[in-house]
């Protein structure tokens, strides 16, 4: 699979489409600050899921 990766900006501007792109592939989205890979976003589901 393909990372997804965003920039901070997206974060703040595309929540809701973001959000919506991890339940749907759900796959996680690398959100990065000056280029570099900073968090992940992962869909409710998934992380319950990683932490059980």
């Amino acid at each position: 699979m393909e990372k997804i990766i965003r920039p901070s900006a997206d974060l703040r501007n595309h929540y809701s489409e973001i959000s919506k792109q991890c339940k749907e592939t759900r796959e996680a989205v690398i959100i990065t600050v000056n280029g570099r890979g900073d968090t992940v976003v992962l869909g409710l589901q998934d992380y319950y899921q990683l932490k059980s």
